[in-house]
């Protein structure tokens, strides 16, 4: 295996691991996010942009996002809020 393959294998593992305990974390919150009767905004996008705004790059914003997934968002809003903060 070459070092390059290593190197990724090594920052996949990485970043699954971040997502994960950052999902485990948010996953109250996402829920009471979730379980809300009235929704502020579609698919609760602006609910979830507040929790990407706390990065300042491109990789946080990602890393957040996967994690909001992971802890049972709406993946739709989490999208659309990624695609708000990534200026697109």
């Amino acid at each position: 295996m070459k070092q390059s393959e290593i190197r990724q294998k090594a920052a996949d593992a990485l970043f699954e691991s971040l997502t994960d305990d950052l999902a485990k974390d948010l996953q109250p919150e996402v829920k009471k996010i979730e379980n809300h009767k009235i929704k502020s905004t579609r698919d609760n996008y602006g609910e979830y942009l507040r929790f990407m705004s706390c990065a300042t790059e491109k990789a946080g914003w990602i890393i957040i996002g996967r994690a909001l997934v992971k802890a049972g968002a709406n993946a739709a809003g989490v999208n659309a809020a990624l695609k708000i903060q990534l200026g697109h």
